[in-house]
């Protein structure tokens, strides 16, 4: 029996699971050179407070993805099969309450 960590372990399919939705899109007569284009959730204040809600990444975006960070958009172009995750700049005060965000490098490794 194949243990979870060994089925989890790796990259996130984010590239096959685009594929898959473009050739979807294709076979129900879609434009084969379109684009993609997904926003990921955005942070949500509580009301009358500094606080952020508590976050869940959009499930559609996360399964193109992978990424679980806020504020972020994907494209993903169906002609060139060229996918780009924009993720938002560094906030220096915001890192010292809330840690760095995912870098670019890291984003790539998800």
């Amino acid at each position: 029996m194949t243990a979870i960590k060994d089925i989890i372990k790796g990259k996130y399919p984010a590239k096959a699971h685009a594929k898959k939705v473009a050739e979807y899109i294709k076979s129900k007569g879609g434009d084969a050179t379109g684009t993609i284009y997904l926003e990921g959730q955005k942070t949500r204040m509580i009301e009358d407070n500094d606080e952020a809600m508590p976050f869940r990444q959009r499930r559609y975006f996360y399964y193109l993805t992978g990424c679980a960070e806020p504020d972020c958009y994907f494209t993903y172009d169906m002609k060139t099969e060229k996918s780009t995750l924009f993720i938002p700049p560094i906030d220096p005060d915001e890192v010292m309450w809330s840690g760095l965000p995912m870098t670019p490098e890291e984003a790539l490794e998800a």
